[in-house]
């Protein structure tokens, strides 16, 4: 796909679908919205930087969300057991492994590809786009949601010190 493409397409999508809880288009991930919310913040779009950040992490929340539910719902149909040992406890773990994969199917559609770069997975817990967000609503003179985005930042990140200039 054309990046230009891919940017008009998610930025349809970003203005459609907002405040959704789920994923409207299962091809398109957070890895990819928040690598085009970091362009649109390097190229000084900040409307489309605030759009793609809150898809990212709109996004990177449903996904936790069902990965988290599929886990419980696999453990709670196939529950540990320390008598398991040696073929059982191997059909076991066959079988969770199985059930995950089969909700996780259901749950984000067959269409959603698995996250490829963990490392920005890392960036994402450690709320990385609301860095991003509390600059761009800055400049887009939106001071109420630049405090919340940068506050949000700092209740993981309490010594970033460029945050904290920019609050002061």
């Amino acid at each position: 796909m054309k990046p230009s493409l891919l940017k008009l397409l998610l930025g349809f999508s970003c203005l459609v679908s907002l405040a959704k809880s789920n994923s409207d288009e299962p091809t398109i991930t957070y890895e990819q919205l928040y690598t085009a919310g970091k362009q649109a913040y390097t190229k000084k779009e900040w409307t489309d930087c605030v759009g793609f950040m809150r898809r990212t992490v709109e996004d990177y929340n449903y996904y936790n969300d069902e990965t988290i539910w599929c886990r419980e719902m696999c453990e709670m149909k196939y529950p540990s057991s320390a008598e398991a040992s040696g073929m059982a406890l191997t059909h076991l773990t066959a079988q969770k492994a199985l059930c995950l994969f089969r909700c996780k199917v259901e749950r984000l559609g067959e269409d959603r590809p698995p996250p490829q770069r963990h490392l920005l997975w890392f960036e994402l817990e450690e709320r990385e786009p609301y860095r991003y967000m509390h600059i761009c609503y800055w400049h887009l003179g939106d001071l109420k949601n630049a405090v919340k985005a940068a506050y949000t930042y700092l209740v993981r990140n309490p010594e970033h010190q460029e945050t904290i200039e920019n609050l002061q």
